[in-house]
């Protein structure tokens, strides 16, 4: 539940700093999780599939996306639980500063 986005379309005048973030998490894994849920729920019932199947797709489409989704999950609650563990065991990763020294 935890995921934001912001975008500004107005540029800063006269920035004196300026900075980036991305970043990449594990958290994604319970937004997938739901997704693939409600997707299994619709599929299920087969809701609004008459339409995509008039616009050329196949059912076993959406079974490969399906499955596809439901790997993407099972491999971030693997990367998950590994950091956990490493975390847990005192491998605690670590960022190293970056200067013009460290080429």
């Amino acid at each position: 539940d935890n995921v934001q986005t912001a975008l500004c379309s107005v540029p800063a005048q006269c920035p004196r700093v300026s900075a980036t973030l991305h970043g990449n998490s594990t958290a994604i894994q319970e937004i997938l999780d739901r997704v693939d849920h409600a997707f299994a729920r619709l599929f299920h019932f087969k809701a609004v599939l008459h339409w995509y199947i008039g616009e050329g797709m196949e059912e076993l489409d959406f079974v490969k996306a399906a499955s596809n989704l439901h790997d993407l999950v099972a491999e971030y609650r693997h990367y998950r639980y590994a950091s956990e563990a490493g975390f847990l065991m005192g491998r605690v990763p670590t960022i190293r500063k970056y200067s013009s020294s460290n080429k």
